[in-house]
């Protein structure tokens, strides 16, 4: 019976974490996650102050330490398939808490890396320009105002 539990536990994790890395993807330092933030969203200057979308900001934080929890399941679950067996459970029952657990880690994940972002000082310390030339980033549209995205938007 224990051998079963590895067993489906090990999948799980597996499983878990291959969807997760699907879906999201990997590094969690600040540089990396403001040139991905960057690259998908509009960051205005006024008066040498950046202009963005901090909740977005955030979530691209959320997405790379979910990418952590993903590459953390797969190891996790490779290392504990080393200890299973599966001899005596029917292959239906094995499925069905297979994809139960799966769905339990990855919710696991969400919820955590949800509140993680909320508390991490890193994602709420905002982004100066300062930080992007020591970095040598190039936002796509940093010397944009907000009259000159009117303007486009009407057009």
């Amino acid at each position: 019976m224990l051998n079963t539990i590895i067993y489906i536990f090990s999948i799980s994790l597996q499983l878990s974490g291959s969807l997760l890395l699907m879906i999201f993807s990997l590094s969690t330092k600040r540089k990396q996650i403001i040139k991905r933030f960057i690259n998908n969203n509009i960051l205005t200057e006024r008066d040498k102050i950046l202009d963005y979308d901090t909740e977005e900001f955030k979530n691209t934080y959320k997405i790379a330490y979910l990418n952590k929890f993903s590459f953390g399941y797969i190891v996790i679950g490779c290392i504990t398939s080393i200890f299973a067996s599966n001899n005596n459970c029917p292959p239906w029952r094995i499925m069905i808490y297979t994809i139960i657990f799966t769905l339990l880690f990855i919710v696991i994940a969400i919820l955590f890396t949800k509140h993680l972002v909320i508390f991490l000082p890193k994602a709420n310390k905002p982004i100066r320009n300062e930080e992007l030339k020591r970095n040598n980033i190039k936002p796509t549209a940093s010397t944009i105002t907000n009259d000159d995205i009117d303007m486009i938007t009407k057009s």
